[in-house]
């Protein structure tokens, strides 16, 4: 009963600790949400906001052929077709889940710290996968 009590002592520390890391990635993403509010810094990010704002008020038909000419002027760029579009279709499904509990503009501030929490349980995971056996 002993070992069963150290091994459930041990589970439950293990837990807490991976607990608090989640917790600490999560933190560290909204140290600028925090700081200054909910406002999109630097110029990708507004790029990116941008296009997923088309993407919710135009649908996937129309992005995928969406040309834009605010960008690379005078020659625009045709957004649809090059770019890596998973961030922008889970910010628009996000939104669509929430509904009007949140704006367009807060779940694209707040993605980045979801989905880095999502990847640290996913990373802590693995790492846990690679070490068992050791």
């Amino acid at each position: 009963t002993t070992r069963f009590v150290l091994a459930s002592l041990w589970s439950v520390v293990v837990v807490q600790i991976f607990l608090k890391i989640v917790h600490e990635a999560y933190d560290i993403r909204l140290h600028a949400i925090k700081e200054y509010g909910m406002i999109i810094h630097e110029f990708d990010p507004w790029f990116n906001y941008r296009a997923t704002e088309y993407l919710y008020e135009h649908g996937w038909h129309a992005f995928r052929n969406w040309f834009d000419y605010k960008v690379w002027y005078p020659l625009g760029r045709p957004v649809g077709t090059t770019i890596y579009p998973g961030m922008q279709v889970s910010s628009v499904l996000i939104k669509k889940l929430l509904g009007d509990r949140m704006s367009l503009n807060d779940v694209c501030c707040l993605v980045p710290a979801w989905f880095g929490a999502v990847a640290t349980v996913f990373t802590g995971l693995m790492a846990y996968e690679a070490c068992v056996g050791i």
